[in-house]
């Protein structure tokens, strides 16, 4: 008898992604991303020159034109961002664009024009519209028809932003053609209660000849500038625009090399070079801005105190109850993200989500924690940011640097990061999975500093085990037994498979994922699936018959084992010799 046995057990990590606000950050090059469904009859975009204080950037085609790098038959020749801010005025966002159009694909990239903004709190005016053809200037704004329609983006994802795109489909373009458009949006998210931050990338992986991001700032407080990735060279001086005094922060940079990312590279990685203007230096601020926001952490109200009581009539013990709170959460409200205007950053009342049963991150940390204070059971929101989290203490102090909110429960003199965004989450507090998003900021009072968000064990394993009984020979069947334990986030995204696709979808991956190995393998009976929720590990175990296992090679006969999971987890990379961090998925 011929008996092997392959036990492949490790961890990984992952960041489980819920998309907020991210539309906040500026979005300085346009393209035709958003899903487009029905025409908005309610909002007419103004047309008017551009305004008097916007300076005009002369530019020109180069002599040579970079064609080895150019994606999409497009050349951007400009890309200009003028803002002022003061005290009084609403901001106003200056924007002008200068693309070549190089070849066929060009036509079909560029053939519209489409501006995003959002009605509750901004304005769009368009200032001109032309086309360059040779020696031609021909003017398109005047002729072409602007079309306002609403966006469904980001339904797949839960939210429901409101935010409209102005669209304009530009008639007569050739190849050759330079389009060249600018326009404002006027006007503020008010949830930032007039703090302003901005960032702007001043490289980037393809071929942008000339930029140019002048801020005219009118406060009595300063402003904060930095420059990351390269030297700062913003240039700083007293101006005066209609008898009131404004100081002028401007960068150019002209044809930047271009930076390609490296594959296996991290989201948090930043090598572009960046601008950051912001109004506040401390993150102190940051939380005296959020904690009002969450004020209604704590509920009275009948619904909720209903909850805590039925919990409590469950357990005394802390531990449990804060899990049983977050399956609460997680399992009866659904995730959805009204994001309109303010709603953008301003959470519901935890009675307000209970009672419609749904809720994004904000207003399902609200809920939770407004739980636990209910049992005196400590914890505060955390925002965060999904994807630049480990870059989060090398950036400048921003506002706007985050895009999701977890919770930081204290129990028993432990300390969880917990998300009730994820769902499938079973077994004891200290067996889930915890939101790992390496630095946060706790709203509290008295911070003043990022948290890092510290998980000695992240709870993520899947371990496989595989028997192959190969006693019968060359001629006769051989037998494979395969095993997992999943744990922690293993578990979860085995649970909501099961629940998406079906058992027998699942059954069916599972037999495709071995006749990749052999060919004439098939399943013996069902998959047997165990979900112990004491512990929150889920075992699956299939039994399998393989026809002919060996296979002749020669005068001999042999048979190859692979194990794709490990296989996977050391995935190489492109190149051997890199310059940009290496993700390592599988490590903290």
């Amino acid at each position: 008898m011929s008996l092997f046995t392959y036990i492949h057990s490790f961890r990984k990590r992952i960041s489980p992604v819920c998309r907020l606000f991210d539309y906040l950050k500026p979005a300085l090059l346009l393209f035709l991303f958003p899903q487009i469904t029905y025409a908005s009859a309610e909002y007419t975009v103004e047309i008017k020159p551009a305004p008097a204080w916007v300076q005009q950037v002369q530019t020109s085609v180069p002599d040579t034109i970079p064609l080895d790098d150019i994606e999409s038959g497009n050349y951007y020749l400009l890309v200009d961002n003028q803002l002022k801010v003061d005290e009084i005025n609403p901001k106003v966002s200056f924007s002008r664009v200068q693309q070549l159009v190089v070849n066929q694909r060009g036509l079909e990239h560029n053939s519209a024009i489409e501006v995003d903004f959002d009605p509750l709190y901004e304005s769009l005016v368009f200032h001109s519209i032309t086309i360059v053809r040779g020696d031609q200037t021909i003017e398109k704004l005047a002729s072409s028809e602007i079309s306002v329609l609403k966006q469904e983006g980001r339904i797949e994802q839960g939210l429901y932003d409101g935010r409209l795109t102005a669209n304009i489909i530009l008639a007569d373009l050739r190849v050759g053609d330079v389009i060249d458009y600018s326009y404002s949006i006027i006007g503020a998210n008010p949830i930032y209660q007039g703090i302003f931050s901005y960032r702007r990338t001043l490289q980037w992986s393809v071929p942008l000849y000339a930029q140019s991001v002048r801020v005219l700032w009118g406060k009595t407080t300063p402003l904060y500038v930095d420059v990351r990735n390269a030297p700062n060279t913003v240039s700083q001086k007293d101006i005066t625009l209609d008898n009131k005094p404004y100081i002028e922060y401007a960068i150019s940079r002209s044809n930047s090399p271009i930076l390609l990312t490296e594959s296996n590279t991290p989201t948090w990685y930043n090598p572009f070079v960046t601008v950051y203007f912001s109004e506040i230096n401390r993150w102190g601020r940051v939380v005296d801005w959020a904690q009002p926001l969450y004020q209604q952490t704590e509920s009275n109200a009948n619904n909720v105190q209903d909850v805590i009581n039925e919990i409590k009539l469950k357990t005394s013990v802390p531990n449990q109850q804060v899990i049983l709170a977050l399956n609460y959460v997680q399992d009866q409200i659904r995730y959805l993200g009204l994001e309109m205007g303010v709603n953008s950053h301003q959470p519901s009342k935890a009675e307000d989500t209970l009672e419609r049963r749904y809720g994004d991150c904000k207003d399902k940390v609200v809920l939770f924690i407004a739980l636990l204070k209910g049992m005196d059971i400590d914890a505060y929101p955390v925002l965060v940011d999904t994807d630049e989290g480990l870059d989060l203490p090398l950036q400048p102090v921003s506002i706007n640097a985050f895009n999701h909110v977890i919770a930081k429960v204290q129990v028993l003199g432990m300390t969880y990061w917990l998300d009730p965004t994820m769902n499938y989450q079973r077994g004891p507090l200290k067996a889930i999975y915890q939101a790992d998003y390496d630095y946060g900021l706790v709203i509290k009072p008295g911070v003043s500093e990022l948290a890092e968000i510290k998980i000695h064990d992240p709870q993520s394993m899947l371990v496989k085990t595989e028997t192959y009984d190969l006693s019968a020979g060359k001629d006769g069947e051989s037998k494979l037994t395969a095993k997992n334990q999943y744990i922690g986030d293993r578990a979860q995204n085995l649970r909501y498979q099961l629940e998406d696709i079906g058992f027998k979808a699942l059954q069916s991956l599972y037999e495709d994922y071995y006749r990749e190995l052999f060919s004439d393998i098939k399943l013996i009976d069902k998959v047997i699936i165990s979900d112990d929720k004491q512990t929150g590990v889920l075992f699956t175990q299939q039994d399998y018959v393989i026809q002919q296992a060996w296979q002749p090679e020669g005068d001999n006969f042999d048979i190859g084992f692979t194990s794709h999971s490990i296989r996977n987890a050391l995935n190489k990379p492109s190149k051997a010799e890199r310059s940009s961090t290496l993700l390592d998925k599988f490590s903290k």
